[in-house]
């Protein structure tokens, strides 16, 4: 009898324990299951405006010298005199003198082939007179005599020869004395631009030879800077055809890490060379006043100095600007087409409150993708001449599997 109950009642156990959780999981409720409506891809929306202005062109270059020289002095001497701001860094204004030459030499050869001149204007006269001689004489013998003489004996008779021989002389004399008088004025160095100093070679005291280098100097009136542009961009660049000519304006900005300094420039050329290494075509742009010698409260560009360059080009008249980053591929754009406001149902569960079923309202559409005829790309910005308007909506968020007809929708406002 124990025996059988050993057994009986374990299984027995087992039994009313398979009924009790059989008949819990019975009176259970069903649970329904909830439909979900396909409430379409969640992007982020942006407007987009029509525009006109200029388009603007954005490269780097470095400042260089417009006027550049190394002065050197066409006499030699000893040197009397030099400028107090011919050192480095020396600003000297046009016209003044920069380095003063013992001329000594040279004004006394002046004044000894003045005295030469003078001598050789009085042999004029005199072999004039003798010659106005011989030509009274000529006439009487001509009269007396029936001789037929040819006229190369007859100008040695008139003393043409010698005459003629005296005023060599004295135009070699009157060479001489220009020669002199311009080796005086070579001995005074004269600034022939508004200039700054890069280096001198020279001190007072010192004797130079012609043709010795005494300073490396660079005109103050402008600066140059060479800027690299694809050979796309030159079509949105006015290039003057004439010297002395202004083309597209631009700005030059140089960033110090204390301060942003910016001057006005223009383009003044396009060279007929291409960067070797970019394969760029190369122009020019001129600044004037770049140490700002005329506004002395303003800060000065200085030689050698990285910059950026920003041309303002020809006007693009009703194109649509567009953020580079909303462009997708070479030329395509992705437009939210709205359908209509809707309201739906969004679940949300939260471990912490336990609260669900929460109202929304969304804007929904579809995808579509646009072929665009872009007519300028800048850093920042696409400008399109077709394929958008001014009332498109650009889906501005990443899609994984943009379809054309894709159900989507934006929760933002204002639009």
């Amino acid at each position: 009898m124990k025996l059988a109950l050993k057994i009986i009642l374990p299984i027995l156990a087992i039994v009313i324990g398979v009924i009790t959780a059989k008949t819990i999981v019975q009176s259970r409720p069903a649970q329904q299951k909830e439909s979900r409506e396909n409430m379409g891809t969640l992007v982020e929306l942006s407007r987009i405006n029509q525009v006109s202005q200029n388009s603007e062109i954005v490269a780097r270059g470095t400042i260089e010298p417009a006027q550049r020289i190394t002065l050197a002095s066409q006499v030699g001497g000893q040197i009397l005199g030099l400028h107090p701001s011919l050192v480095p860094g020396g600003m000297i204004k046009k016209g003044e003198r920069l380095v003063q030459i013992d001329s000594r030499d040279y004004n006394m050869l002046a004044q000894e082939q003045q005295a030469r001149l003078e001598a050789s204007e009085q042999e004029v006269l005199l072999e004039q007179g003798r010659s106005a001689v011989a030509q009274k004489e000529w006439e009487l013998m001509g009269n007396q005599l029936d001789i037929e003489v040819s006229e190369d004996a007859k100008s040695r008779a008139l003393r043409a020869p010698q005459l003629k021989a005296i005023k060599a002389n004295q135009k070699a004399t009157q060479s001489a004395l220009q020669r002199a008088q311009l080796n005086i004025s070579r001995s005074r160095l004269v600034a022939p631009f508004n200039l700054v100093v890069l280096n001198e070679n020279v001190d007072v005291g010192q004797v130079i030879a012609p043709n010795l280098s005494i300073a490396t100097l660079v005109g103050t009136d402008a600066f140059w800077v060479t800027v690299p542009l694809p050979s796309a961009e030159l079509k949105w660049l006015q290039i003057p055809t004439q010297e002395g000519e202004k083309g597209s304006p631009a700005i030059i900005r140089y960033d110090t890490g204390d301060e942003i300094i910016e001057k006005k420039g223009y383009l003044v050329r396009r060279l007929s060379e291409i960067d070797p290494i970019g394969k760029m075509v190369k122009v020019v742009v001129e600044i004037p006043d770049p140490l700002s010698l005329n506004h002395p409260q303003e800060s000065a560009l200085l030689l050698g100095s990285q910059v950026e360059v920003i041309f303002e080009g020809k006007a693009l008249e009703n194109v649509i600007a567009l953020p580079r980053k909303s462009l997708r591929g070479e030329n395509q754009a992705w437009v939210f087409k709205k359908a209509q406001f809707t309201t739906f149902e969004s679940s949300k569960s939260d471990l912490n409150t336990k609260k669900s079923m929460k109202s929304a309202s969304a804007l929904t559409g579809i995808l579509e993708i646009r072929d665009l005829q872009i007519v300028r790309k800048t850093r920042d910005f696409i400008f399109v001449k077709e394929g958008l308007s001014a009332d498109d909506l650009i889906i501005s968020s990443r899609i994984p599997v943009p379809i054309s007809g894709l159900k989507l929708r934006s929760n933002q406002q204002g639009f």
